[in-house]
């Protein structure tokens, strides 16, 4: 479907528009004034995009067993749940400074084998946060195997990216951000991250020649630093034999204070890497700006005709409690240990 002038195909919560077909091209939207909300999109698997957007909105739909989203030019990607896709779930591009693109509170689940979301922002040489109106915010990726590729100046906060504990996976990584060989002055800008929730890959965060600003995340779950990092840093074109990297006022849960170093690979392990990261002023609590962590060593076991789950307390300080959802029910707990 090439969409020349301006869709718009907007449902409801209990009737949805379904665009199907079996192997069809997806939906190529070229101008910009089309909205699709509350609609399904499947079997989208013929073409390079399932959805295709310049200046133009995808809301409260979901996107599935098809390939993934193509967005740019002012466009909008919010509240959609991505799964099953046979590509990049959600690739966002910023072609020039007056893009002001956002993706926001999106779900992205079982896609294998590439990265989850791959977000090219504009190679703009300004490292001023506010001035990064190209974001991705309040998004959830449960990554297969790759969780999101960062190039150039992007806003990249409050988001939970985790792998499943089953995964067989031993090369994953969380966040991949990209050497910047477009920028001019110096610094070149890269993205900032901050106030998100990653856990679970062997690396977390790793960085190939880039000099992102990280911090105020927390790193959860477990990690074992003899064969997993929290980050690993590689030269793909760092220009001086030293590179510092802010990476300062985080919450390094997954592991003791006192490996902390051990968790990251960078120039202290080896000068040729160039790349030294920052870690100092390390948080003793997650930041409650942050998402909430999904409750960890979580177990359950049948008693008589009882179920009992056990879980580990949450850290957060704001936490307001607990609840289990099951089916169509939801019971509160309670804020309890």
């Amino acid at each position: 479907l090439q969409v020349e002038g301006t869709l718009s195909a907007v449902g409801t919560v209990s009737d949805s528009i379904v665009f199907t077909g079996s192997d069809w091209k997806g939906i190529d939207i070229q101008t910009a004034g089309s909205t699709i909300k509350y609609a399904r999109v499947n079997g989208a698997i013929n073409g390079q995009y399932s959805v295709k957007i310049k200046g133009s909105e995808v809301s409260n739909s979901r996107i599935y067993s098809s390939k993934g989203v193509y967005m740019t030019n002012n466009s909008t990607f919010n509240k959609n749940k991505v799964h099953d896709i046979t590509s990049t779930g959600l690739t966002m591009s910023r072609l020039d400074n007056s893009d002001t693109s956002t993706a926001y509170g999106n779900e992205f689940y079982k896609i294998p084998n590439t990265y989850a979301v791959r977000i090219t922002g504009h190679s703009g040489d300004n490292n001023n946060p506010s001035s990064y109106p190209f974001a991705f915010r309040n998004n959830s990726i449960v990554a297969s195997d790759y969780g999101v590729y960062l190039f150039g100046r992007v806003m990249f906060e409050k988001n939970t990216i985790t792998q499943p504990v089953n995964s067989n996976d031993t090369s994953s990584i969380g966040i991949y951000t990209a050497y910047n060989y477009f920028g001019t002055s110096n610094p070149v800008s890269y993205a900032v991250i901050r106030y998100n929730i990653i856990e679970g890959f062997d690396t977390n965060m790793f960085f190939g020649g880039s000099v992102p600003t990280v911090n105020n995340n927390n790193f959860t779950g477990t990690l074992d630093v003899s064969s997993q990092k929290n980050i690993n840093v590689q030269n793909d074109g760092y220009s001086s034999n030293q590179v510092a990297i802010n990476v300062q006022s985080n919450y390094w849960g997954n592991v003791p204070v006192s490996d902390i170093p051990n968790s990251i690979y960078d120039w202290d392990d080896d000068f040729s890497v160039k790349g030294d990261i920052d870690y100092t002023n390390a948080l003793t609590l997650p930041d409650p700006t942050a998402p909430i962590s999904p409750p960890s060593s979580v177990t359950k076991y049948a008693d008589g005709n009882n179920i009992i789950f056990n879980w580990a307390a949450n850290k957060e300080t704001d936490l307001a409690g607990y609840q289990l959802h099951y089916g169509t029910t939801t019971v509160d707990l309670g804020n309890v240990i």
